[in-house]
């Protein structure tokens, strides 16, 4: 899944977030919504949704943001099967 950010003085999109889930035909990323603040920490939460993840079963991964946007990588806060 990749977050691109857009740059209103160049006019273009830069991507500023890659995040890779468990494996490529979980297809992480095909929904994201916004969670608001869970943990209080002043930055926003968000959950991206995986639904060929596990066999098909699917999942959703819960990530919390952070003020150094690749610290984000990794494996999720929590994973909801």
């Amino acid at each position: 899944m990749s977050v691109h950010e857009f740059d209103p003085r160049t006019g273009l999109f830069r991507e500023t977030l890659s995040v890779f889930g468990r494996s490529t035909a979980g297809r992480l990323g095909a929904s994201v919504a916004s969670l608001g603040d869970l943990d209080g920490d002043g930055r926003g939460d968000f959950a991206a949704g995986a639904p060929f993840e596990d066999g098909g079963r699917g999942a959703v991964h819960v990530f919390l943001g952070k003020a150094d946007v690749e610290s984000i990588q990794g494996e999720s806060f929590w994973r909801v099967l």
